[in-house]
């Protein structure tokens, strides 16, 4: 029996080509693959039969799609395939790997016995042109300072770099997000918690950013991704773990200001220019995840409007013909 379980749910066939290729040219084939289609595209399991020789593949067809409603109750369900792997990859159907990936974590899991391990990440396009690569990885890195590089937009982050440990993730759980915004997050500084987070920059996973790539069309779903990152937020101060981690006031004051930066950029970044109710929502939930009261909050959020309006008007003057 493998001991790692490489689950991939299923819905888009585009490039699902690249992601079994990828897997079938591993340099360590001690894994097995589960492919839980969505309800998805035509092709799919054409794609997934033109592998079964080189690959130990089990492969689902759900009648009902569900992805739609909840990623992360896709995710659950396709966990339902495993059998008693102690580890888990959770791989999108865009994303593929190096051949070398596979041996890495079961080099770095011989040496060290960590609960979390994460590849860098290489960034391509459609045609598989890299176009930006992260930073080299810490060795080791604790869980609170991986993910406040996150909520400060200094190392992205994805839910295909990260092998887990089963047992550690059946004892936390997903958290239910709309489109599971910030649900891997919430999951990687749980399970990194206690151990940290093992580094492996020998090898490298590839994020693909397309038109049919979901995460490449965020900017159309703005709002709900607003809402979903004060759900994100709210969710991750009940932890256990946070409300740890916030023994200090300089600890606290630090994460107050990344998570109000990180939602100012996030409007900005959306173009999210917000009316006056919607100022005065927003600075109520601000209060519970920053603090500094309503009006204060409220004039945060005018001055961010003013700054959504100066970036529009920097770019229609951009895009005016000489």
């Amino acid at each position: 029996m493998p001991q790692l379980a490489i689950v991939i749910p299923a819905y888009k066939a585009a490039f699902l080509t690249k992601t079994l290729d990828s897997l079938a040219k591993q340099t360590n084939q001690n894994f097995a693959v589960y492919i839980g289609n969505d309800a998805g595209a035509e092709g799919i399991a054409e794609i997934v039969d033109r592998f079964r020789d080189r690959l130990n593949i089990y492969y689902q067809y759900f009648e009902n799609n569900i992805g739609g409603q909840s990623l992360v109750k896709q995710w659950e369900r396709c966990f339902t395939l495993l059998q008693q792997e102690e580890w888990i990859w959770l791989l999108p159907d865009d994303d593929y790997a190096d051949p070398e990936c596979v041996a890495l974590f079961y080099s770095r899991l011989q040496k060290d016995r960590f609960d979390l391990f994460r590849f860098n990440v290489h960034f391509v396009n459609a045609d598989e042109t890299i176009f930006k690569t992260n930073t080299t990885l810490p060795i080791v890195q604790t869980a609170f300072d991986s993910l406040m590089e996150k909520l400060s937009f200094f190392r992205p982050s994805t839910v295909a770099e990260f092998i887990f440990n089963r047992k550690k993730f059946e004892s936390i759980g997903f958290t239910e997000i709309p489109m599971a915004w910030g649900t891997d997050d919430l999951l990687w500084y749980s399970i990194g918690d206690e151990k940290g987070i093992s580094g492996c920059n020998d090898a490298y996973v590839y994020l693909r950013q397309s038109d049919v790539n979901f995460s490449n069309n965020y900017k159309s779903l703005g709002k709900g991704k607003i809402d979903a990152n004060f759900i994100f937020f709210k969710a991750l101060m009940q932890t256990d773990v946070f409300k740890k981690e916030m023994n200090s006031k300089d600890t606290r004051g630090h994460f107050n200001k990344i998570a109000m930066n990180h939602m100012m950029y996030n409007l900005q970044d959306f173009s999210l220019k917000l009316g006056l109710s919607e100022m005065h929502a927003y600075a109520k939930e601000g209060v519970k995840v920053w603090g500094g009261g309503v009006l204060k909050n409220m004039r945060r959020f005018y001055l961010n409007n003013q700054r959504i309006v100066k970036k529009k008007q920097r770019a229609c003057i951009t895009r005016s013909p000489s």
